[in-house]
Parts: C-alpha cells; structure tokens; sequence
C-alpha cells in the first residue's frame, strides 16, 4: 500500500458478486467482483419513494441509519485475490465519495451516483465505470436528472463506462424516461427496474418502445424481466441471464456478433459465464458478508 494511503474503509457490508447484479451488463461480463456498501451517508436530507421496494429507495429514505464498520482495505485486497475479483463496485449513495480510499485496493473501480452530488473530475480519473440512478421516476424531483446528466457526460469525456439504471413504479409511461435517454449516448445499457409490471403485456411493449429509439434496455420486474442480449443488426442472441447471473455468452474473437460482426460495445475482458464457483455461493449473483467476519470493528 503505498505510503501515506489510507488502511480502513468505512462500509455497511462486503460481497462477492457478479457485476451483472450490479447492474453491469457490458462491463467485465462473466468475472466476479469485490463488492462494498458504503451505506447510504448521511447527507442531510432524505426522500421519500411512496413505498416503492428498491435497494436505492431504501438507501433515500433511510440515510445515516445503517450500522458502519471499519474494515482494513489489506484483508479487503486478500479477498480479492483469493476470488480472482477484477474489479470493485462501491454501493451506495453517491458511492464515488469514497473512490480516493478504495484506489489502493489497487483494482478497477465502478461506482454509483443518483445526482444528489457531483463529482470532480479529479475524482472520476480514478473511477472506470459508473452506474448512475435515475430515481427522479419515482421521487418527483426532476432536478436529479438534470444533476446526473451533468455528472454522465463529464464521466464520457474522461473515457468512463456508463451503464444506468432508471427506476419506476409502473411499465404505463415510458416518456417518463425520455430525460435519462437524452443524456445517454448510443450503445450505453439501461435498465429499467419496474415495481409493479402489470403483467408481461406492459412490460413487453415497454421493452419494444424503449428499444426503437435506444440499444440495448433491459427491463428487471420478475416474473417478465428482459435480461437477454440481442444484437441490434441481425437480431442474433448473444447473452442470456437470468437476474444477477450470466448463463452464457457468445461473441467473435473480436467481441464483435459471431454472426454478422456487428461491434458489440463492452468494456475490460468478457468469459461465457458467471463462473460455477461464485454460483455456488451466490446464486442471484452477490454474497453478501458480515464485516465482522473479516475484522470489522464496528463504529458507534
């Protein structure tokens, strides 16, 4: 660790994950990631999402309420190395906060943010993906947008990978999502995690909606989820998952369709699948640790 570095990270939990569960459909597909909570922070106001039972709601509604470990970033580097993790993905709310810490840990960095903050450049030097939230669907509070499209296109000019995430109560007004696609660019993934689907009709037509005018969306709302991956010029399949997991994955060498050689945009190495061992474990595609179980001494 270089002199000077930081020895802890503050965090609620720590997993072992695909980054498919992140979700990251394009970024290292088939490896296995260090995971790290960082827990919602307490950053003086909190949100209310009508009851709608997201991860990212609850990090909203209850900031500062989770309890907190320090976890020495050494043991946290072991774990990597024992599980050939590629990358780390820091959770939470505006999760990039805590980049300069976790850089030591000396794997690339993915990292969240829903608006409420945003980052330096400096600091996005450090990260190489970003997953960014767009919550405004549910909250009401379209300045969010507009802050996480300024923090999106900043994470582009500097060459991070972005794939986002919108989130919405029902499949009934796909325009709703029309702010966050005006601030992607072409190629970049979204997935669209739905409360309530309202049957696979609603779900199917958004998915078909969203699809005409942007590649590639995923829609996440079990039973009718729209994991699968279809090349955007002849249609061929080229992966297929189910929630959190890679079943299999079949590109060109060139990581281009094998069928028609369309470029398929990826970022860092691919494998077929999530491999068998973190199955075992983690099923839907993230194990999830007691700090406690790895020295985390808990703060008060």
């Amino acid at each position: 660790m270089p002199e000077g570095a930081a020895m802890w990270i503050e965090v609620v939990a720590v997993g072992l994950s695909t980054p498919e569960s992140a979700p990251l459909y394009h970024y290292r597909p088939g490896s296995v990631s260090l995971r790290l909570y960082t827990g919602p922070r307490g950053l003086g106001v909190s949100y209310d999402c009508g009851g709608v039972g997201f991860d990212v709601c609850e990090w909203l509604e209850k900031p500062a309420s989770f309890p907190r470990y320090r976890v020495r970033l050494d043991v946290l580097r072991r774990l990597g190395e024992r599980w050939g993790a590629e990358s780390v993905i820091l959770d939470g709310l505006e999760s990039w906060s805590y980049a300069s810490i976790v850089s030591s840990v000396g794997l690339p960095l993915v990292v969240r943010s829903q608006g409420l903050e945003k980052p330096s450049g400096e600091v996005l030097s450090l990260v190489d993906a970003l997953i960014a939230d767009y919550t405004y669907p549910i909250l009401g509070k379209p300045e969010l947008n507009s802050s996480l499209g300024e923090t999106v296109r900043l994470a582009y000019s500097m060459g991070v990978w972005v794939e986002a995430a919108a989130y919405m109560e029902s499949p009934l007004e796909p325009e709703m999502l029309a702010p966050a696609l005006d601030a992607l660019e072409p190629g970049t993934p979204l997935h669209v995690f739905i409360a309530d689907p309202m049957g696979g009709g609603p779900v199917s037509r958004l998915w078909k909606t969203l699809s005409s005018s942007h590649w590639p969306v995923y829609i996440h709302s079990p039973p009718y989820s729209q994991l699968d991956t279809f090349c955007p010029s002849c249609g061929t399949v080229l992966a297929t998952r189910s929630e959190g997991v890679l079943t299999a994955l079949e590109l060109a060498q060139n990581g281009g369709c094998p069928r028609c050689g369309r470029e398929i945009p990826l970022r860092g190495g691919w494998g077929r699948s999530t491999p068998r061992r973190l199955r075992a474990v983690a099923p839907e595609g993230v194990y999830w640790l007691d700090p406690r179980s790895l020295g985390g001494v808990p703060i008060r």
